[in-house]
This record gives structure tokens, C-alpha cells and sequence, in this order.
């Protein structure tokens, strides 16, 4: 798989990233690193229950591990509320993750409301992604709460792993590019879009930052508003 990541196009992010764990952060455990590579056209999921600090340190021909391609500063890295999972790879593996762009931030850019917007709720609202694909989304979605509202937890360590589970897994990422591309060309309608694009990078590093430092907690709904130096339309 490392292998496999070298030579990627920089410009355009390539890598679509997402987590699962049971009670995934410093006080949890890391199951499973999802990533999407765009121009493969492939979903990876790296069995870290398994493989432990081997998924990290494995070294390809070249000498490169999958933990220097997450610390590498040159290659762009999307995930969606990249607090927990920063937290989660720093406490466990010492993956300093660099040069993260959070879809997150890039969404709520284009609107200047206060409070940030789950994956669910931007999937079913993305015009680009097709109905049927939506439903489909959903309902492995609703498969996995099924299973996680019961406290199993623990299904993410199962091996073999349940095609329910690998379902809900790939789903994560599958559509992060979509999302991206959308939310990216909001800001060639915005005034001073590189402004706004500096402030979404910084505010991606300031969140890998936070959620390195000793004092990190996971608030829950506290975490849901903006970035406290972001300007916020009042009408919201």
C-alpha cells in the first residue's frame, strides 16, 4: 500500500482519511485507518487492531513508512473533524499528522454560520452525490448505529472482520472527494477566497495542534462550533 503512494499529485489532494476505534482518542484504541486514494480509485483499510505499530512502521522499497507519508508536510491529507483522530494516532503511535486540510472547516467557510455540520447531514444535502447512492449511504449508516447504539463497540475488532462493519468503514471516505470539490468551488463565488482558504489551512493545523496537547478533551457539542477567530453572520 505504501508503495503504492508514491508519485501521488499534490496539487489536487489525493488522500481521504478517516478512523474508527472503540472510544476512539488517547483514553481509546485505534481499529481501523480508512483512506481513499483518488487517482487508484481504491479504498485501503489498514487493520491497525492487528497489525499494532506495524501498519505504521512498515517500510516500502524506498524506505518510506505509512507514518512518514501522515507526517509528510508536502502531501495533502482530507479528513472530516480531524480532532479525534489526530488525538488517537498522537497518543498511540506518535503520528504527528501534517499538512491535514479538514473538510469540515472547508464546508462551513462558505457559509459563515456559527456551528459546523455532520458528514450525515452534508451527504443527504450534496446535490452532486446521486439519490441512490444517498439511500444507499444511509442505509449502511443505519446498519452501524444499529449495532454501535447498543454499546458494541467492540465489532470493530472482530476478526474476519463482518461485511457489515467493512461496509460501514468504506463508506467514510467514499464520498470525501465529492464533498471536496463541491466546497472548494464555493470559494471562487466568495470575495477574497485565498483569504478564506489560509484560514481554513491554519484552522486545520490549529485543530492537529489542540488535539496534540496535554489538555485535549473531547467536548462533544462544544465541539461543534467555528473556530473562535472566524467572522460569523449573525442572522445564524
Amino acid at each position: 500500500m505504501v508503495n503504492g503512494l508514491k508519485d501521488l499529485p499534490t496539487g489536487h489532494p489525493q488522500l481521504y482519511l478517516d478512523i474508527e476505534g472503540v472510544n476512539l482518542g488517547r483514553n481509546g484504541s485505534i481499529s481501523i485507518v480508512q483512506m481513499y486514494v483518488l487517482q487508484r480509485r481504491h479504498t485501503y483499510l489498514v487493520d491497525v487492531y492487528t497489525l499494532n505499530e506495524v501498519a505504521f512502521t512498515t517500510a516500502a522499497p524506498d524506505g518510506r513508512t505509512f507514518k512518514d507519508i501522515l507526517e509528510d508536510g508536502e502531501i495533502p491529507k482530507v479528513f472530516f473533524d480531524c480532532r479525534r483522530d489526530s488525538d488517537a494516532l498522537f497518543a498511540h503511535f506518535g503520528v504527528r499528522l501534517a499538512r491535514v486540510l479538514d473538510l469540515q472547516l472547508l464546508e462551513v467557510a462558505g457559509t459563515l454560520r456559527g456551528r459546523v455540520s455532520g458528514l450525515f447531514y452534508l451527504i443527504r444535502a450534496c446535490e452532486s452525490i446521486g439519490t441512490e447512492d444517498k439511500d444507499e449511504w444511509c442505509r449502511i449508516k443505519d446498519v452501524g448505529k444499529q449495532i454501535f447504539n447498543n454499546g458494541q463497540w467492540e465489532k470493530f475488532n472482530q476478526r474476519p472482520m463482518p461485511a457489515e462493519i467493512r461496509q460501514y468503514c468504506l463508506q467514510d471516505v467514499v464520498f470525501l472527494p465529492i464533498l471536496w470539490s463541491v466546497y472548494r468551488a464555493q470559494f471562487d463565488t466568495m470575495s477574497r477566497p485565498t483569504r478564506w482558504a489560509r484560514k481554513v489551512i491554519k484552522s486545520s493545523n490549529d485543530r492537529v495542534a489542540e488535539s496534540q496537547s496535554p489538555d485535549f478533551k473531547d467536548l462533544g457539542w462544544a465541539m461543534a462550533y467555528v473556530p473562535k477567530d472566524w467572522p460569523v453572520d449573525p442572522e445564524w
